[in-house]
């Protein structure tokens, strides 16, 4: 992201010291540039002759932590700020129920994603850059192997795209003097809901979010595609 520098850069200058102007302007850097750039990249890419076989409905990878920018986790705070959102319940206690497991450990909870609703992601427009680009030649695969049964083929080059366009994004962050770990998306929308203000003392440029340890971005250890 050669832009990320001049764009840093000029959010500084344009927003100064307003916690809200500084939300405002890096949501819409999310939006309308590292999105874009991650779905053009994996649709010009060498991924276009590939064989791939996620489709809707198709959910295997969606039973694990996904590390994200804090922008991402944000965007996805707010499709469920709603106090009647009935997907809030279930954020808060997959939180609880997974907080303090090993990566092998939360697999194995069999717990879904509390963003799933009959089976497809319910914040699809706004999902993660790395949820964009987990990306397999075999969906049977993903699900043996989230059964612990042989190994998922990813495309590990649509993850690497992914990761820049997010490493670009806390670049941006950091040029402005925002918190810019990588965190784990369900925690930190569960601490969002539980406590609203961590945004607003976030984009204060309070550091405020937990950082991800450590997660996992496939249902198993992966077997690389080409």
């Amino acid at each position: 992201m050669h832009a990320a520098k001049g764009c840093a850069l000029l959010a500084r200058d344009a927003i100064g010291q307003d916690p809200d102007a500084i939300l405002r302007v890096v949501l819409a850097l999310l939006k309308v540039l590292a999105v874009p750039r991650t779905e053009e990249a994996l649709a010009t890419s060498s991924l276009r002759e590939a064989k791939i076989e996620c489709r809707a409905g198709c959910n295997a990878c969606c039973h694990q932590n996904v590390e994200v920018s804090i922008p991402e986790a944000i965007l996805v705070a707010l499709q469920v700020a709603d106090p009647a959102d009935p997907r809030r319940a279930s954020i808060l206690e997959t939180t609880d129920a997974v907080a303090g497991l090993g990566l092998a450990e939360r697999i194995r909870t069999g717990r879904p994603c509390p963003l799933l609703v009959d089976g497809r992601c319910s914040v699809y427009d706004n999902r993660p850059l790395l949820c964009r680009a987990t990306l397999s030649s075999d969906a049977k695969g993903c699900y043996d192997a989230l059964h612990g049964r042989g190994t998922a083929a990813i495309y590990p080059i649509a993850q690497f795209v992914a990761a820049a366009d997010r490493d670009a994004l806390r670049g941006i962050c950091k040029d402005i003097g925002l918190q810019y770990d990588n965190v784990e998306l369900v925690r930190t929308v569960a601490a969002i809901l539980r406590d609203p203000t961590t945004v607003v003392r976030w984009a204060g440029r309070e550091d405020v979010f937990e950082p991800a340890q450590a997660v996992v971005r496939n249902p198993a250890k992966a077997k690389r595609t080409t």
